[in-house]
């Protein structure tokens, strides 16, 4: 996955990946629609408030690289 090798390569290595793929939202050929925002935002929420839980989110199926990825800010429990 190209977002997460990249942000591995600077030296990233507390983050969360959201993978748009997998919630049917493919790269290069994915329309924009008031739905597929909704299916991408309510994705991305979900994984923001489980961060704290490090709990992963549990997308759909899918092909793509499209992603979304948040990088935390480094904790005494994770260094």
């Amino acid at each position: 996955n190209c977002t997460r090798h990249t942000l591995e390569l600077a030296g990233f290595k507390n983050f969360d990946h959201l993978e748009l793929h997998k919630f049917g939202l493919r790269k290069g050929s994915c329309p924009v629609t008031e739905e597929k925002i909704a299916t991408g935002v309510a994705a991305a929420k979900a994984m923001l408030s489980n961060a704290a839980s490090n709990t992963l989110v549990q997308p759909g199926a899918g092909k793509s690289s499209n992603s979304l990825t948040s990088i935390k800010e480094p904790n005494s429990s994770t260094n």
